[in-house]
C-alpha cells in the first residue's frame, strides 16, 4: 500500500509523542513493506520511510499550527492509496482516503489547563476538530477518554510502544524514582518533586530522582536531565525503580507502556490515561498519599517485582507491530468509504456545545471533591 503521513512533528523537531507515534509507526508499516511518506516540518535522516518537507517560512509561534495546516491542504494526495493524518487536516479537500488519528482532545486540555490564556485557545481548538473529522473517512481516538469527548470517532486504536528499545535491564543500585514531564502545567512535576524532598528523601536518603525534560531542580537527590536520546531515556526507564507522573490530564499516557516495557512500576496521580491504563498493575494515588505510597513501594521488593511482571506482560499488546496490523485493516476501511464518497458522520454544533460544557462541568466538580 502506498501511504502518505502527514504529521507536523517528527522527534527531531519536537519531544511531543505525536511525533513519535507518528515516526514509529511508519517505521514499522515500511517494515511489513508498506511504502510510506512522511510530510512534515521535522526531519529523520535515518528513517526507513520517504520523507516530504513542508515549511512555513515567517510564521511566527501562533500563527505556525494554522500555516501547516495550509501547507498541507496544498499538497496533492492522489499518488496515494490513503493518507494517515495525525493531525491539521482540518483545511484538506482531498478526495483521497483518509484516516485522521485524535491524540486526545482540546476540551480535555481546556478542562486541566491552570492557565487561562491557554485553557480559552483550547477550547476554540475544540471547534477544529470537529471540522478536521468531518474532512476525513475514518477517525480514530488513542483512547476511550479521547472518543468521549469526539463523538464523530470511529473507533479506537491505542498508541503504540518500541520493546526492541524499552526493553528491562538491570534496576540502580539505590532507591530511583523516574519523572518525565515539565514543572508546570498539567504534567504537574513540582508536586513530585516537593513530595521526594519532603516525605521520600527523608526516610531513604539514598534515594534519587531523576527529571527528564527538566532544566532546573537539581539539588541534593534530584538529578534534571533537559534532553535525552531515545537510548538515553531507555536506560533510564530500565534502571529506574518506579516511575511517576503526576499528571492532571493524559490523553493515554505513552510514558506507562514505556515504563512497564522496561519492567519498571508505575505509581500515578489519578487522570484518564493512567485510570485505563494502570489497573491492576500500576497504582493510582492522590496527591496526598503519594509519598507514603512511593516509600512503600521503595521498602518493598517483591511487589515491585510483582507489578513489573504484570506491566510486562500487559505491555504486549501494545507492540507497534500490533498497533500497524490494526491500522492496516482502517486504512482498507478508509479506502472503501473513499470509493463510496462516504465521509466521517456530521455532527451538530450543539452536539460539541454540550460534551464542552459537561466535561468543564465534570472538571469542576472533581477539583471541588478533592
Amino acid at each position: 500500500m502506498n501511504i502518505a503521513f502527514v504529521s507536523r512533528y517528527l522527534p527531531s523537531n519536537s519531544r511531543a509523542g505525536v511525533g513519535y507515534q507518528a515516526h514509529r509507526l511508519a517505521e514499522t508499516l515500511t517494515k511489513k513493506g508498506h511504502r510510506v511518506t512522511v510530510f512534515s516540518q521535522g526531519t529523520r535522516p535515518d528513517a526507513s520511510y520517504g520523507f516530504v518537507a513542508l515549511r512555513t517560512p515567517g510564521s511566527n509561534h501562533l500563527a505556525e499550527p494554522a500555516a501547516f495546516a495550509l501547507a498541507v491542504a496544498s499538497v496533492d494526495f492522489a499518488p496515494y492509496d490513503v493518507v494517515h493524518y495525525h493531525g491539521d487536516n482540518q483545511y484538506v479537500t482531498t478526495n483521497t482516503p483518509s484516516v485522521r488519528t485524535f491524540y486526545g482532545s482540546a476540551v480535555w486540555e481546556a478542562r486541566f489547563s491552570d492557565n487561562q490564556t491557554y485553557s480559552f485557545l483550547q477550547a476554540s481548538n475544540y471547534a477544529m476538530e470537529f471540522l478536521s473529522a468531518m474532512r476525513s473517512h475514518v477517525n480514530v481516538a488513542i483512547s476511550q477518554s479521547t472518543r468521549q469527548a469526539l463523538p464523530f470517532v470511529d473507533m479506537v486504536v491505542p498508541a503504540g510502544v518500541d520493546i526492541s528499545l524499552f526493553r528491562p535491564g538491570t534496576k540502580s543500585n539505590t532507591p530511583s524514582i523516574l519523572f518525565v514531564g515539565t514543572l508546570k502545567g498539567r504534567k504537574r512535576g513540582n508536586l513530585l518533586l516537593q513530595t521526594f524532598l519532603r516525605e521520600v528523601l527523608p526516610r531513604h536518603r539514598s534515594a534519587r530522582l531523576v527529571m527528564v525534560g527538566v532544566e532546573h531542580g537539581a539539588q541534593h537527590g534530584v538529578i534534571a536531565v533537559r534532553q535525552a536520546s531515545d537510548h538515553q531515556l531507555a536506560q533510564l526507564y530500565r534502571s529506574a525503580w518506579i516511575y511517576c507522573c503526576c499528571s492532571s490530564y493524559e490523553g493515554f499516557g505513552v510514558p506507562y507502556l514505556e515504563a512497564m516495557a522496561s519492567g519498571t512500576p508505575c505509581v500515578s496521580t489519578p487522570n484518564e490515561g493512567a485510570k485505563e491504563l494502570l489497573p491492576g498493575v500500576g497504582v493510582i494515588v492522590h496527591e496526598q498519599d503519594l509519598g507514603e505510597v512511593l516509600c512503600s513501594l521503595i521498602d518493598d521488593e517483591k511487589k515491585r517485582h510483582d507489578m513489573a511482571a504484570a506491566g510486562l506482560a500487559r505491555v504486549q499488546k501494545y507492540r507497534f507491530e500490533n498497533i500497524a496490523a490494526r491500522y492496516e485493516t482502517v486504512y482498507e476501511l478508509a479506502r472503501h468509504r473513499g470509493g463510496n464518497d462516504q465521509r466521517a458522520a456530521r455532527v451538530r454544533f450543539s452536539d460539541m456545545v454540550e460534551i464542552m460544557y459537561r466535561v468543564i462541568s465534570q472538571g469542576r466538580q472533581s477539583k471541588c471533591e478533592c
